[in-house]
C-alpha cells in the first residue's frame, strides 16, 4: 500500500468526529471534614462480649471508618452482609489491634468476643 494513502487515512480517522481515543475518568475521592465517634453507643466504649455487638451501623457516606479493639481481649468482627462472627469466625483483632476501612467498609459490622474474656471497641468514622 501506499504510504501516504495509509497516512492520509489516519489523519482523517483521528479528526473523525467521535473517533477520538478515549478518555480517562476522574476517581472522585471522599474527603473526610467531619468525625464520630461510637455512634452506636453515643459516643461511650462499645462493650463487645458474649453475644453478638453492633459497632458500626450502615453509613453509605462514610469516607473512612477505623475499628479498634481497646480492650485487652481478642474478638471476632463481620460485616452484617457477610454473616455473624462467632470466638473462630470472622476478622480477629487482637488487644489493641485495629483496622482501618475506606469506603467499602460502610456496611453495618458486629463483634463477639474471640474467648472468655471482654473487650471495648472504640470505632471513628471519617464523614465528607
Amino acid at each position: 500500500m501506499n504510504i501516504r494513502f495509509l497516512l492520509g487515512f489516519l489523519l482523517v480517522f483521528l479528526l473523525w468526529p467521535g473517533a477520538q481515543m478515549p478518555r480517562t475518568q476522574e476517581i472522585s475521592t471522599c474527603v473526610p471534614v467531619k468525625t464520630l465517634i461510637n455512634t452506636v453507643a453515643a459516643g461511650t466504649d462499645i462493650p463487645v462480649g458474649a453475644s453478638l455487638t453492633d459497632v458500626l451501623p450502615v453509613n453509605a457516606f462514610a469516607c473512612n471508618r477505623t475499628l479498634w479493639n481497646k480492650g485487652g481481649a481478642p474478638i471476632r468482627c463481620m460485616s452484617k452482609g457477610q454473616g455473624q462472627p462467632s470466638a473462630t469466625k470472622g476478622l480477629l483483632l487482637g488487644a489493641g489491634e485495629q483496622i482501618l476501612f475506606g469506603t467499602e467498609g460502610r456496611e453495618a459490622w458486629w463483634c463477639i468476643r474471640a474467648t472468655g474474656v471482654d473487650s471495648l471497641v472504640v470505632t471513628i468514622e471519617g464523614l465528607p
